[in-house]
């Protein structure tokens, strides 16, 4: 049996995107190989891997055979797969055999040229085998591949998502509303629906997708908040029309409102173009006066055909033979492409990679360790005095579970020949998980200046039965190694009244 590791950041109620990963690991699933989903370290502190899987199972209904925080791959695993931009680097560190990217839309644009759209766009340069939903991402993406690269169709639930013959409000719209997503285009749309309610009094709206309200006064605007899939349905089955926008690639929802026999309307692009067959997409203007003309205009027309729509079966089946594909090298090499070679960027140097790909994999043991629920109530911070600090220099810190910082404390380390100690009391009792936050500073005792030195953070856990009750941690800042251990102890003392008492006995009995 194949063993499958899904990279992923922890997902958000209603992702389409994390829908379509968990349909295709079902689907793996029952074909022969078994799905485990990794959290990329760092990506979520406040969870633990437990709450996650809670959260998938409760959000998309799929299990995976375990769901976990590491920083690393275990060399058992024959495939991983990385789901998001930033969980291409983490796959391509890994050992092993078979590397995917399975790649939902060209993330570069998520963002204004810079860092991140840089970043974005390199992952694709890495080595790892793509796989796109929609067919115009398998072209914009294949300007880096030397190989074709294997697509899925927009698939439709077409048992869930059906045209009836049910009553219709005929002049009633759905549109998804994510003000979050700038490739949703929400702003032109609010204005397109201003537009349209202002010029044909009898259209009325019904906005989803998001808990973000639109502030209007409009009685003919429903906003309904994130969907279930069913109540998606339910929507489709009463309205005339929708409208689902993007400047990126599609979105599945044209394609489940295809399929329940609303006429759609998208903005019209290259990207765009690419995967949409049925004449009833309506392209409109990229403007909010063009969306509102397309709109009015799908309001006169009849129900539409959806037969051309791809079944949810046959989008799965085409990621399982692209990954039958890879693993049998038969992926189909592209023809020749010219390249333009008058400039070409400096090499990079093979040590630097190196020294690169260590300090990225020394940040995710630290996230992975800081993710590790831990049932505790104490810890113990020892520094090592591998520099020396002046007479009036004194290390102290600042800790707090609470978000809103009301529990927060300051304790100072205190000096123990070569090395410096600190203890820290915990609640004995929380209600949830929390984030311990410890933030670390040099401070003048003569001048009162404080220099921020470093953060600590440790996802502290209610309940010993899934969580550890001991961990050991090393934690280096610059030249300032830290050791830390996370415990469950009888009684501690307060530290924050008690530490310099408890010092002075320690050195007195060490004597």
């Amino acid at each position: 049996m194949n063993r499958v590791a899904w990279v992923i950041s922890p997902p958000e109620k209603g992702s389409g995107g994390f829908r379509t990963i968990c349909t295709k690991a079902s689907y793996l699933d029952q074909h022969g190989f078994e799905c485990h989903f990794f959290i990329l370290p760092g990506s979520e502190a406040y969870k633990s891997s437990g709450t996650v899987a809670e959260q998938i199972y409760l959000w998309f209904g799929y299990k995976p055979k375990s769901v976990r925080v590491e920083h690393t791959i275990p060399c058992n695993f024959d495939i991983a797969i990385a789901t998001a931009w930033p969980t291409a680097e983490f796959v391509a560190f890994q050992s092993t055999p078979l590397k995917l990217y399975f790649i939902q839309d060209y993330e570069p644009w998520f963002y204004p040229m810079g860092e991140c759209y840089l970043r974005a766009e390199n992952t694709y340069r890495l080595d790892l085998k793509p796989i796109t939903i929609g067919r115009w991402l398998s072209s914009k993406v294949s300007q880096y591949y030397p190989l074709s690269v294997p697509f899925c169709d927009f698939g439709v639930d077409l048992e869930l998502y059906a045209a009836n013959k049910n009553y219709r409000e005929p002049f009633s719209v759905c549109a998804i509303y994510q003000p979050g997503k700038d490739r949703r285009l929400s702003g032109m749309l609010i204005k397109a629906i201003e537009l349209v309610c202002t010029y044909d009094s009898r259209v009325s709206f019904y906005l989803y997708g998001s808990n973000q309200k639109v502030s209007t006064d409009s009685d003919r605007i429903h906003q309904l908040g994130v969907l279930t899939t069913s109540e998606c349905a339910d929507l489709y089955s009463r309205c005339s029309v929708g409208i689902s926008l993007s400047a990126s690639n599609p979105s599945r929802l044209p394609f489940e409102m295809l399929a329940s026999g609303l006429n759609v309307v998208e903005v019209f692009g290259e990207n765009t173009a690419y995967d949409f067959k049925s004449n009833a997409i309506r392209f409109s203007e990229t403007s909010p006066e063009g969306i509102a003309s397309a709109l009015l205009s799908s309001l006169n027309e009849t129900q539409v055909d959806c037969s051309e729509l791809a079944s949810i079966e046959v989008e799965n089946q085409m990621f399982l033979d692209a990954v039958f594909n890879y693993q049998n090298n038969t992926v189909k090499p592209k023809g020749d492409t010219l390249v333009d070679v008058r400039t070409l960027p400096v090499s990079i140097n093979d040590e630097l990679a190196q020294l690169s790909r260590d300090v990225a994999l020394i940040n995710y043991k630290i996230s992975a360790d800081a993710q590790t629920p831990v049932c505790a109530n104490h810890a113990s911070i020892t520094l090592f005095m591998n520099i020396d600090f002046d007479s009036h220099t004194l290390i102290r810190a600042a800790y707090w579970l609470r978000s809103d910082q009301s529990d927060l404390k300051w304790i100072d380390f205190n000096r123990n020949r070569d090395q410096l100690e600190m203890d820290i009391s915990l609640p004995s009792q929380i209600s949830s998980e929390s984030i311990l936050y410890i933030h670390l500073y040099s401070s003048d005792v003569i001048t009162n200046q404080s220099l921020f030195l470093g953060e600590i953070t440790q996802l502290i856990s209610p309940s010993a039965s899934e969580s550890v009750n001991d961990l050991n941690r090393d934690i280096s800042f610059g030249k300032l190694h830290f050791h830390v251990n996370f415990s469950q102890v009888d009684s501690v003392l307060d530290a924050s009244k008690d530490a310099s008492i408890a010092s002075v006995l320690k050195s007195i009995f060490r004597r």
